[in-house]
């Protein structure tokens, strides 16, 4: 092992150059190279000046070359291994190895590897780490050589890559990425990072240094005070929401029908009014829609068991597996209305397909619908088997609240607002919880001691009915029997 000094042309020390033998490739001696910088972060631990600075200095120095020198030895080794298992298997040299060389060779197949609840990533998962791993490889694969390496890598180039993400990155679309989508990218990244740090391919966090406030930041994504807050309605907003929906129309026979389809009515009501998740409310299949008589009075519930996910790679462009966490598999009561809602659905799909729907039947209550040509003219037809598409309603709504002059807001904009409006009335945290599909994270008070309870469920059923419908519904007993 040898450690020789850097210095520049004034002869200011810069740092050192440590080399080492790890080993005999055929008749040849294999050499390994480390260069420290003076300012290196290790460094930081040596306080004082004179002599006993100094040695403090060449003692951390050697213990970095002693530890350089095993890591290297023990790569050598073990690609000398591989090498001799098979003669063409790629090695890749921890000190050459590219940022693009290690996502496409350890990362992503580990990412395909990955099992969580012990399963498979969903497909938007993977499709979201395929796109962002992409775009991230391709910068850096742009760079000039030097700067594509792993080992290379600090705070330097990693802000430069931010800088690059807000000022000059553009999406599918063509358009400046927004700065969620900045964000999203950033964890990506971080991830592979800290993948490489693992696998000891960097052998210190280059970012480190950089300050938070170069950081993308989900904080930042925030609208200010002096900005509108489109992320959720108030509680006459809501009401204002449900009441478009019900809105009806005559047609030119004076026949009275909703201004809305019957499924899109349904659909968004579920999400106001129980907040579920885009995916779990898409999955719903008519046997989850069950009775239940509790103290004499009978409510409806609805088990959530499916999310519906988009999946590029599948035959109907559509993934239906379990709910995100273990906690969103739930049975929660529903209100009368959106109940008679469903049903109205109900009686129009079997009239339309001349069919009687069992209450067991597997076939999903907002099923995907598309128009085909018959003898020139388009005609609605309902593919029951197939969920609806999952961004269809988002589209929808977006279009029904441009109509109306009304927020234009998300499907989970919907979800949200019900936390809020439950919080705001009173429903206690538990009840809250239970019925968003949440954990209790490390509460062990609400984890293990406080139940979440059918007349819990049926007093959060009652507060909320007075949110959206007011008080002179809300304290009729018999209208919020179904």
């Amino acid at each position: 092992m040898t450690i020789d000094e850097k210095r520049n042309d004034k002869g200011q020390l810069v740092g050192w150059k440590v080399r080492v033998c790890v080993g005999r490739e055929g008749n040849k001696q294999k050499w390994k190279t480390l260069s420290i910088k003076a300012d290196d972060p290790a460094f930081g631990e040596v306080d004082g000046n004179g002599k006993k600075a100094d040695k403090a200095r060449a003692d951390i120095l050697k213990r970095m070359a002693i530890d350089f020198e095993k890591a290297a030895k023990d790569e050598f080794t073990i690609q000398q291994e591989a090498k001799g298992k098979n003669p063409d298997a790629v090695v890749l040299d921890k000190r050459k190895i590219t940022l693009s060389q290690y996502v496409h060779t350890y990362w992503w197949p580990d990412v395909l590897k990955t099992r969580r609840n012990g399963k498979p990533l969903r497909p938007n998962t993977l499709s979201f780490y395929k796109y962002t791993s992409d775009n991230i490889c391709k910068y850096f694969d742009s760079l000039p050589k030097a700067q594509q390496r792993l080992y290379k890598m600090d705070a330097r180039a990693v802000k430069d890559f931010i800088n690059y993400l807000r000022a000059d990155a553009v999406g599918e679309d063509g358009e400046p990425l927004s700065e969620t989508t900045v964000l999203r990218h950033w964890q990506t990244f971080r991830n592979i990072i800290n993948a490489a740090i693992r696998d000891e391919y960097i052998m210190r966090d280059p970012c480190l240094k950089l300050k938070e406030s170069d950081k993308p930041s989900s904080k930042q994504t925030t609208p200010q005070p002096n900005e509108e807050a489109n992320d959720h309605f108030t509680r006459e907003e809501a009401r204002r929401f449900i009441a478009l929906l019900d809105e009806k129309t005559t047609d030119k026979d004076g026949i009275e029908q909703y201004a809305v389809e019957t499924q899109w009515r349904a659909l968004m009501n579920i999400f106001i009014q129980h907040g579920l998740r885009r995916g779990e409310a898409i999955g719903l299949r008519w046997k989850d829609i069950k009775a239940e008589t509790i103290d004499g009075k009978q409510y409806h519930t609805i088990d959530i068991r499916n999310s519906v996910t988009p999946d590029a790679a599948s035959k109907d462009k559509r993934h239906v597996d379990d709910p995100k966490t273990d906690n969103s598999t739930r049975t929660i009561i529903i209100q009368p209305e959106v109940y008679a809602m469903l049903m109205e659905l109900k009686s129009k799909r079997e009239n339309d397909l001349g069919i009687i729907i069992s209450p067991k039947a597997e076939s999903y209550v907002f099923c995907s619908c598309v128009y085909e040509e018959d003898k020139g003219r388009k005609k609605l037809e309902y593919r029951i088997d197939i969920p609806m598409y999952p961004s269809s309603p988002t589209r929808w709504l977006s279009r029904f609240a441009a109509k109306h002059n009304i927020k234009n807001v998300s499907p989970h904009d919907l979800r949200r607002t019900w936390a809020t409006l439950a919080n705001e009335a009173g429903v206690n945290a538990k009840a809250i919880k239970y019925n968003l599909g949440h954990s209790d994270g490390n509460d062990v008070t609400n984890r293990h001691y406080i139940k979440m309870t059918l007349a819990g469920q049926i007093n959060t059923l009652e507060i909320m009915h007075t949110v959206f419908y007011g008080d002179s519904k809300g304290n009729n007993g018999e209208q919020k029997q179904a």
